[in-house]
């Protein structure tokens, strides 16, 4: 994709501070995202996830944890979401199925 870019940007760098560092943070960005989507490629997870919507979000952590040394992190913050906690009718039923799907 860095090729798309390459023209364009040879008119702004020199042009002004505002269009080389724009330019800058553009090819570091797309060399970035070509590194995860190669990392990305090659992983294989020993765990089998839910299809749910929090056993989707729990296998992208997984998938990035494994990329931890290709991304040269030490640590990660994750964050992940489960709604629908709002159980004040038939709270025995929905409870219940919300800890279902969390234990899963």
């Amino acid at each position: 994709m860095s090729e798309f870019v390459d023209d364009p940007n040879k008119l702004l760098l020199g042009s002004s501070l505002f269009g080389e560092t724009w330019a800058s943070l553009l090819h570091s960005s797309l060399h970035e995202n070509q590194l995860l989507f190669e990392a990305l490629q090659g992983i294989k997870l020993d765990t089998e996830f839910t299809p749910s919507r929090l056993g989707r979000q729990m296998e992208s952590v997984a998938t990035l944890t494994k990329t931890k040394d290709t991304r040269g992190v030490d640590r990660d913050f994750f964050h992940v979401r489960m709604g629908f906690f709002d159980t004040c009718s038939d709270l025995t039923d929905n409870f219940a199925e919300l800890m279902t799907e969390l234990n899963v």
